[in-house]
């Protein structure tokens, strides 16, 4: 007896997807036209934030180049990104300046160079000083033992700015504070306020708010000690910071008579529950203290 044995090979392969080529884009920085001081155009503008049709394609910082995947045209926006207190951990798009928006055709393996723009957005509060006049809008406190030079003419050291403040500490007079008029319009809710700062300093100084409640308290926003050249701060001065130094013990001190209460008519749970609320709220406003502090 004969035995055939048939063997049936089949083949079965996928048709390889192409591989997309990447469109480069190069952003070397981003340019700040001030729309609202004239002449000073100084900033600090360290990240674009990169978006493609109202998506996030990455944070770059500049300069930069970087692959992007897309076909044929497509929106570009680009928003301007800021170290918030100047800390390379802490990153996030300024609030205050517009988008820089865009059409462009993607052409594959190509690499486009852009050269976005910016400027203040409209309808901001500012409260400037420029020292552009003869006077100022800051008080010489009594811990001070010396005033501003204003104006004070700039040379090419100073950048674009035409005036500045300048102070001058050494012996015997080797104390300087000064503070601005009280501001009471701050915006609620937590809205961000930011202090913009061109400086120069070969001395140690300090930044800070002189918060007006039960007792007015000093918070430590910065302090600087190198040597820095015209360089644009930003400082995120955190509203609620300051709301809930003020807010969080005045709904402590409100609860006060009702857990005396709930004590009295011997309601455990709901002493329980307003003891707790209060000593929750209560290490809350210790460690954003705390945190100032330090």
């Amino acid at each position: 007896m004969k035995y055939w044995i048939f063997i049936l090979c089949v083949f079965v392969a996928c048709k390889k997807d192409e591989v997309a080529i990447p469109t480069y884009f190069q952003i070397n920085e981003i340019g700040f036209n001030d729309n609202i001081n004239g002449e000073t155009s100084t900033s600090k503008i360290s990240d674009a934030w990169f978006y493609v049709n109202d998506q996030k394609q990455g944070i770059y910082e500049m300069p930069c180049r970087f692959p992007v995947i897309g076909h044929g045209t497509n929106n570009i926006k680009i928003f301007s990104g800021i170290k918030v207190n100047g800390i390379s951990a802490s990153r996030d798009i300024y609030p205050f300046y517009e988008s820089y928006d865009t059409t462009i055709n993607f052409i594959s393996d190509s690499i486009l160079s852009l050269l976005p723009t910016t400027k203040y957005k409209q309808n901001l509060n500012f409260y400037s000083e420029d020292f552009d006049g003869l006077g100022n809008n800051f008080d010489i406190s009594i811990n001070s033992d010396t005033n501003f030079i204003s104006p004070f003419p700039t040379d090419s050291v100073y950048g674009q700015l035409s005036n500045v403040g300048k102070v001058i500490l050494q012996n015997p007079f080797l104390n300087f504070e000064a503070t601005t008029f009280e501001i009471d319009d701050f915006p609620s809710a937590g809205s961000p306020v930011y202090l913009e700062l061109d400086y120069k300093n070969n001395s140690t100084f300090i930044i800070g708010a002189y918060v007006n409640f039960s007792q007015s308290r000093f918070l430590n926003l910065a302090s600087y000690c190198e040597e820095i050249l015209l360089e644009r701060i930003f400082l995120f001065l955190l509203l609620i910071v300051c709301l809930t130094s003020i807010f969080l013990p005045l709904i402590c001190y409100l609860l006060i008579p009702s857990t005396n209460k709930a004590t009295d008519n011997g309601n455990s749970k709901k002493f329980k529950i307003l003891h707790t609320v209060s000593v929750l709220l209560t290490f809350i406003v210790f460690l954003i203290n705390l945190y100032w502090i330090i």
